[in-house]
């Protein structure tokens, strides 16, 4: 079944994913240098016949031409942040597609750069995209949550046994973190100090009426 980001934009760029991502990851990164090599030389040769073109008042040029390297130069600008896009894609698809390759088996969440469900599905979109085109036939998808090598046969079971314990690592950061928001508000105190205005911003480390400081932190 595939997964869906819930109309959020994809993490992973998993619109379509084809066989020769390592091609295209090469030909955007050779565009988006030659439009930057190009752009840096269109601007040159515009400063430079403006300059002898001002310089040399019997110099008999059209004035059109001169209007030639600021063309390039737009059209440049242009492609330039279109060709950066694709690169980014590509190469992001690709650092994607050699950590699984790399990896006997491997919780798909522990792809993703953020622990949010839309770029979790996202990641798991794409590992289900390159499946499909062909580029990890030597892997499989376990119980929605595992991506593993075949000839690994990991049961349904074990990759569910994965998913908890990597969720287990997972929870102590956040429960940590947690626990010290809740730990600062039990110390706020509810009435200014000072003037004895209500504190409103559990977070704030100032009293929003007088200014004395409110926590000794």
């Amino acid at each position: 079944m595939k997964v869906t980001t819930n109309g959020v934009p994809a993490v992973y760029a998993v619109q379509k994913i084809g066989k020769n991502i390592r091609k295209k990851k090469k030909a955007y990164t050779v565009l988006a240098t030659f439009t930057f090599v190009l752009a840096a030389l269109s601007f040159l040769s515009a400063m430079v016949m403006m300059i002898v073109r001002m310089s040399s008042e019997d110099l008999e040029m059209p004035i059109i031409y001169t209007f030639i390297p600021f063309i390039a130069f737009a059209v440049c600008i242009v492609c330039i942040p279109l060709s950066l896009t694709l690169k980014q894609k590509y190469t992001v698809q690709v650092a994607l597609l050699d950590r699984v390759q790399s990896s006997e088996k491997a919780v798909i969440a522990s792809f993703s750069a953020s622990p949010s469900q839309a770029a979790v599905s996202s990641v798991q979109s794409a590992v289900e995209g390159m499946i499909d085109a062909g580029l990890l036939p030597d892997h499989e998808i376990v119980a929605g949550k595992v991506v593993a090598r075949k000839d690994a046969q990991v049961s349904e079971d074990e990759a569910e046994r994965m998913y908890e314990d990597y969720l287990a690592a997972a929870m102590p950061a956040t429960l940590a973190v947690n626990l010290m928001r809740e730990e600062r508000a039990d110390k706020m105190p509810k009435f200014c100090p000072n003037c004895g205005a209500p504190v409103t911003n559990t977070s704030a480390k100032f009293c929003e009426s007088c200014g004395v400081r409110l926590t000794g932190e």
